[in-house]
């Protein structure tokens, strides 16, 4: 049986299946594009391919006012996300309230309100959060008196298993980490990459977020406590922010320094459609 939920700023949620305020009739899901064309003689050729933005409605049905009330003063708390399960997988998206109709009480003793929700971006099937696997490269040892060894760069990677449309990145890289680079490579061919010349101590972590709706680079404590914004710190030659494209493919970093990359790297999957 397909569920619903709605989850606001609070991270308090309010479950859509409930017999006092349930949500009855949806409808906005599923797989729609727009598609642009242009003639070419006696043909039309595509000129433009995008994913239409979600938009779901339906009616709740209350038992009372009352209910209805604490509905509203729970979607006052925003941003909100609704979620979506049509089986066992829970997929969500950012989203608000547009409006939520209040009808007269029906023979039943119930309120039937039409709602319509403005979504925001693509529905996220999940988050994956991977580790950084780092290794020391061109390590030279001396072969005399100094037992130790030193590195020019010190690099690590992560595979990315992405679904079936590009989804953003967040980069969390800790420190002690001098000048962090990073690169994506797909089938030997690197697609992007990106750099921000500073210096993060230890303690704090640079966080690059190419999510459009939280998009940043900016320097924080571990426990994500904001230190300062450094985008102008960004090597502006490069495409900085990560977006890595359907399928398979590798991130890898690299540092100034010569300890080991400690980095954690979050993919939204995104879903075509639910």
């Amino acid at each position: 049986m397909r569920r619903f939920k709605l989850q606001n700023a609070a991270g308090t949620e309010w479950d859509l299946m409930r017999k006092d305020a349930y949500f009855n009739a949806p409808d906005g899901l599923g797989f729609s594009k727009s598609i642009k064309t242009v003639q070419a003689g006696y043909s039309w050729l595509k000129t433009e391919d995008t994913l239409d933005e979600p938009a779901v409605s339906g009616e709740m049905v209350f038992k009372d006012y009352l209910t209805y009330q604490q509905f509203i003063t729970f979607i006052s708390q925003m941003p909100l996300k609704l979620f979506y399960a049509p089986q066992e997988t829970w997929y969500q998206i950012p989203c608000e309230i547009q409006s939520v109709g209040k009808s007269e009480m029906r023979s039943n003793n119930l309120l039937y309100c039409p709602i319509a929700i403005a979504c925001f971006g693509a529905w996220r099937e999940r988050s994956v959060v991977k580790p950084v696997q780092s290794v020391v490269t061109e390590s030279k040892k001396y072969t005399y008196t100094y037992p130790y060894k030193y590195a020019d760069t010190v690099a690590g990677s992560v595979i990315i298993e992405n679904g079936n449309i590009p989804s953003p990145c967040k980069l969390h890289i800790f420190g002690p980490v001098a000048n962090p680079s990073w690169s994506v490579v797909q089938g030997g061919v690197k697609i992007l990459d990106g750099k921000v010349n500073i210096t993060i101590p230890a303690g704090n972590k640079l966080v690059v977020d190419a999510d459009p709706l939280s998009m940043e680079i900016t320097e924080q404590t571990k426990n994500g406590d904001f230190v300062a914004n450094r985008y102008q710190n960004s090597d502006f030659s490069t495409s900085r922010f990560v977006i890595v494209p359907a399928g398979i493919s590798t991130i890898s970093f690299l540092q100034s320094g010569t300890e080991p990359i400690d980095a954690l790297v979050e993919v939204s999957i995104l879903a075509a459609s639910v």
